[in-house]
């Protein structure tokens, strides 16, 4: 009888243990589904089509090439000095102009009118003279290789296949910042040209902004970063392309006494990264990919953080609802 009696006082206790355990298990079950859900969508949402990253490339040089995508304007103050070929090519090696050398001077303009499609090659000189090279048109029959009429004071490269612009260093460092835009590449292969056109040094960034940093308001994060190698040519890489939609601008600037060329490109498009070619090696890309991107996710590392939390506390109240051992 008494027996009996201890059995019933006790088992709205054991009632309300096991229903305590079950919603342990069902709350525990769901947590462990919400934390398996979070790193599949955090892993979903840094694929390259759910991310924006740029590649940043801060970079000191003596030559970089640009094809531009969009009409650009380069205004010198100062003037430059426009310097033709000579279809004389007898004459041509007589000619001895002190800044055009074999080629004839055409005149001082003020501005350079960029189109798009044009092509350029930047070299600083060993005298600090900035030479702005125009490359020949490949199609001269399409509508982006046809001349344009120039205002006064105006040159437009493709009115001059094959000249080029001289830039003295004073008018270079009054004129300040030049716009680049489009195809980036900067610096030569060491080794490749045997003259003073390379990139003396610089760094980089990879940055990224997916959807969870837009969703809690962060910035983009850094995803990798580092030196550029000396002597490399480095290009911009967007969609495993080369990046047709880069944007930046160059100044001069003096490094160790020595005049260069500052550079600030960033990448356009969805997926930036950079592209490093040094003589005696295969070119390599920088790309991080979507495990680097995690890890370099504040706002994953913090939500994992809180719901491992989670996981601990419901761990250790279930322990201290057990329901006592029977004794007998």
């Amino acid at each position: 009888m008494v027996k009996n009696s201890q059995r019933f006082s006790f088992s709205p206790y054991r009632t309300l243990n096991q229903s305590l355990k079950r919603k342990s298990v069902l709350l525990r079950g769901a947590l462990a589904g919400l934390v398996i859900l979070a790193v599949f969508a955090a892993l979903i949402g840094n694929m390259r089509y759910f991310v924006d990253r740029t590649a940043v490339i801060n970079a000191d040089t003596t030559a970089l090439q640009v094809e531009f995508d969009e009409r650009t304007y380069w205004l010198i103050e100062e003037g430059m000095t426009l310097c033709q070929p000579n279809p004389d090519l007898r004459s041509a090696h007589l000619n001895e102009d002190p800044i055009c050398d074999q080629f004839l001077q055409d005149g001082t303009y003020k501005r350079l009118a960029i189109d798009a499609g044009d092509k350029l090659e930047i070299r600083l000189e060993s005298n600090n003279d900035l030479i702005v090279r125009f490359i020949p048109c490949a199609g001269e029959r399409t509508s982006k290789c046809l001349e344009t009429e120039a205002q006064e004071g105006e040159i437009w490269p493709r009115n001059a296949p094959g000249g080029f612009v001289v830039i003295s260093n004073e008018a270079l460092n009054a004129a300040g910042p030049l716009s680049l835009s489009g195809r980036i590449s900067i610096g030569s292969r060491s080794g490749s040209t045997g003259g003073p056109d390379f990139l003396v040094g610089g760094s980089y960034e990879i940055r990224e902004q997916n959807w969870l940093t837009r969703a809690f308001g962060r910035r983009s994060t850094i995803l990798d970063g580092g030196a550029l190698i000396p002597g490399a040519s480095v290009k911009i890489i967007s969609d495993k392309e080369p990046s047709r939609t880069s944007n930046g601008h160059f100044f001069a600037s003096i490094l160790d006494d020595r005049a260069i060329l500052r550079v600030i490109a960033l990448s356009g498009g969805h997926h930036g990264a950079i592209r490093m070619d040094v003589a005696g090696v295969e070119p390599f890309t920088i790309d991080p990919d979507w495990i680097d991107s995690v890890i370099a996710n504040p706002v994953f590392l913090a939500l994992a953080f809180l719901l491992g939390l989670l996981l601990n506390a419901l761990q250790l109240a279930s322990s201290l609802f057990k329901p006592p051992r029977d004794k007998r």
